[in-house]
């Protein structure tokens, strides 16, 4: 996997007070090193694989404290990056290989998103 720019400049850090229940959304590059943090697979999606311990330790950290820690529930993804390339919506923990997400939530995400900020 090749590694995203994206996930050291924005891990959290959970010990800082203000993340105390607070609804932390995550988006970006950062996504596919949480999943696979958690044992899904990522297709050739961006990972850090240098980062996953910490992803592990963030999430365990944020259930502590109390903080709702949301990943894309649904992700756009495509076989490979191109304007011409086949794209479909999957659940995040059906990502097949050789697939990457070129758009990173997909509808039901962005509808759960909203339900939660109503609640």
């Amino acid at each position: 996997t090749r590694p995203s720019a994206q996930v050291p400049c924005q891990m959290p850090s959970l010990s800082n007070p203000v993340f105390a229940g607070v609804l932390l959304l995550h988006s970006g590059g950062m996504v596919f090193t949480f999943y696979k943090a958690r044992g899904l697979g990522v297709g050739s999606s961006l990972v850090e694989e240098d980062k996953l311990e910490l992803a592990k330790k963030l999430e365990e950290m944020a259930k502590q404290k109390g903080v709702k820690l949301l990943l894309p529930t649904d992700v756009i993804i495509a076989d490979k990056f191109d304007p011409e390339a086949n794209s479909k919506t999957v659940s995040a923990d059906a990502i097949p290989d050789g697939w990457m997400v070129s758009v990173l939530i997909g509808l039901l995400f962005v509808t759960l998103m909203r339900l939660n900020w109503l609640w």
